[in-house]
């Protein structure tokens, strides 16, 4: 079994360069200056997702902190540092702190399944229902949840659809009973429309986020893929150009030859896995899993009450962490925000209120096989209803919508 996480091909840098493109991160409509080792190919980095500010004087920053590609976890309040027009600021004074991500910021993962070929075997099915259900429901605890499968045909079919779990709520484990859709799955072509299947996806992945109920919404979309695409619906090149311009972390599990990784490189931008046997699949979607969850904890939701009171500001955002081997990790973003008619009287728990895009209403309709129904939720049969898309969110603040954030998996290896 192969696992890797990160690795990008040659190939898919020389056309991110040419095209000037950066992957990962939008940086959104607020002034922003990433410094101290930001840079692409490696070293430390703090990148802002979103700002916020709203009266009295609060300021949030949702931020991503990696480490080359690997995520920097388990922050603290005090590993932050934040200066305002270069005068640092006490954290005892302006209340610094990390607030759950889940009160402002919504994750949410699609998960494209390859019922292609040999999967309209006798049986295939069931065992792949059964793979993939402990893999739904571990997603579950930082994530909700679509699924989709594709064949050979034009079109992606709904699976169904969980809310994130909600740790105050009981809510009943997937099984492979719920997954009941890929079990009794039928073929409409036994070819495999990969690349199409696969642009697809990340149009329905931005078509669900638009559909949040919170103005900051993060999506991953994992592709467990049987083998390349045979059906040529969709030319390579477009396939690549999607992957390429996604802001979306893609990651993926592919079944093949140990020694051949293409496919899973090209797919699994962000990480992947790969096994040679199909029954061996779930082993590798526990492997993935463990990818997305590290990307996952990347994320901090930082906010203080700026003492501030007229004027634009430069505000830099610092982190400083001594490593188990006594190396100290450092980065710093820069931001800009207008504290025009800030006062007294902030709480910084107070949750932000990120600022949509400026597009109105979404165009967008609910998309079958997902609804939010907000944490704790179960299951979404395929094809529910259609509702209408949510009012605009209130115009405070300012920021954008991007990418995730969480506690650290508790077997992640120490930095």
């Amino acid at each position: 079994m192969t696992v890797e996480t990160g690795r990008k091909s040659t190939w898919s840098f020389a056309r991110s360069f040419l095209r000037l493109t950066l992957l990962v991160i939008t940086l959104g409509s607020f002034s922003v200056a990433s410094l101290s080792g930001c840079q692409l190919l490696g070293g430390v980095k703090v990148e802002p997702v979103a700002m916020s500010t709203q009266k009295p004087s609060n300021v949030a920053v949702y931020l991503s902190v990696q480490n080359g590609d690997e995520a920097v976890y388990g922050l603290a309040p005090d590993n932050f540092t934040i200066q305002e027009n270069e005068q640092v600021l006490r954290a005892n004074q302006v209340g610094l702190t990390l607030l759950d991500r889940n009160v402002a910021v919504v994750h949410h993962a699609v998960v494209l399944v390859d019922l292609s070929g040999s999967a309209q075997q006798e049986g295939s099915n069931s065992l792949l229902a059964g793979q993939l259900a402990p893999f739904v429901e571990r997603l579950r605890d930082k994530f909700s949840v679509s699924l989709y499968g594709f064949d050979g045909s034009d079109d992606l079919t709904p699976l169904g659809g969980y809310g994130q779990l909600d740790p105050a709520k009981a809510s009943k484990p997937v099984t492979k009973d719920d997954l009941a859709t890929v079990t009794n799955y039928v073929q409409k072509d036994s070819s495999s429309n990969l690349n199409g299947a696969v642009v697809s996806a990340l149009k329905k992945l931005d078509q669900e986020l638009a559909m949040s109920p919170k103005p900051l919404a993060i999506g991953t979309l994992i592709i467990l893929a049987r083998g390349p695409d045979l059906a040529a619906r969709t030319k390579e090149d477009a396939l690549l150009d999607a992957l390429d311009t996604t802001k979306h972390q893609v990651f993926a599990v592919t079944v093949g030859p140990a020694n051949d990784t293409k496919l899973a490189e090209t797919l699994g931008r962000a990480g992947y896995a790969q096994t040679s046997i199909f029954e061996n699949l779930e082993n590798s979607l526990a492997d993935v899993a463990t990818l997305v969850e590290r990307d996952h904890s990347r994320y901090y939701l930082v906010s203080y009450c700026s003492p501030s009171r007229s004027g634009n500001r430069t505000l830099l955002v610092s982190i400083n962490k001594t490593q188990g081997d006594g190396s100290e990790l450092s980065a710093s973003t820069e931001l800009e925000f207008n504290a025009t008619g800030f006062q007294s009287g902030c709480d910084a728990t107070t949750v932000p209120t990120f600022a949509r895009e400026a597009k109105g209403k979404s165009p967008v309709q609910q998309p079958e096989g997902i609804e939010w129904f907000g944490q704790g939720s179960g299951a979404t049969p395929a094809g529910a209803a259609e509702a209408p898309a949510p009012d605009e969110a209130p115009a405070t603040g300012e920021g954008t919508e991007e990418e995730p954030a969480a506690e650290p998996p508790a077997d992640l290896p120490s930095n």
